[in-house]
């Protein structure tokens, strides 16, 4: 995200998000008083691509909260229940290892690295590129979770 973030950030960001062939939704969270804005989640098939992909962001304070999980599960349910896709496509900056165990725990598996043009810092940075395929999607529902228990990961 652009820091600071001004209104005309804002606008062209939902312009995008409208023109765009996918969805999006905010996610608030309510706890005491008004809903608070978290973050965003969304899928978008930007042109040339092969399959949509999953992208989210939440404010920090939303972070490690299992929040940003759960609604990339939501949108990933929704896309391969209700839409034609086969396979969804993921990227997390190498230096975002949150956003890397979000994508792992949904199921989605590292397929290489590549860079990806970040507007807010006026330059490409690397990424670790991964992708879930609807069979690999429904074996995991059919387990009944994405998460493996935390004992099982092992260093390399």
């Amino acid at each position: 995200m652009p820091h600071p973030y001004r209104a005309s950030d804002g606008s062209s960001f939902v312009a995008q998000c409208a023109a765009a062939e996918g969805f999006h939704f905010a996610v608030l969270i309510k706890t005491e008083g008004e809903p608070e804005f978290a973050g965003m989640c969304g899928m978008t098939r930007k042109p040339g691509e092969r399959a949509p992909e999953l992208g989210y962001w939440f404010g920090e304070p939303f972070w490690g909260r299992g929040i940003a999980t759960e609604a990339a599960r939501a949108i990933i349910d929704y896309a391969f229940s209700e839409t034609e896709a086969e396979t969804i496509l993921g990227a997390a900056r190498v230096v975002n290892p949150g956003s890397r165990r979000v994508l792992e725990k949904c199921g989605f598996q590292w397929c290489g690295a590549g860079l990806c043009r970040v507007k807010a810092l006026g330059a490409s940075v690397p990424v670790d590129r991964f992708q879930l395929d609807k069979s690999t999607w429904a074996s995991l529902r059919a387990w009944g979770s994405t998460a493996l228990p935390r004992q099982l990961f092992l260093a390399h």
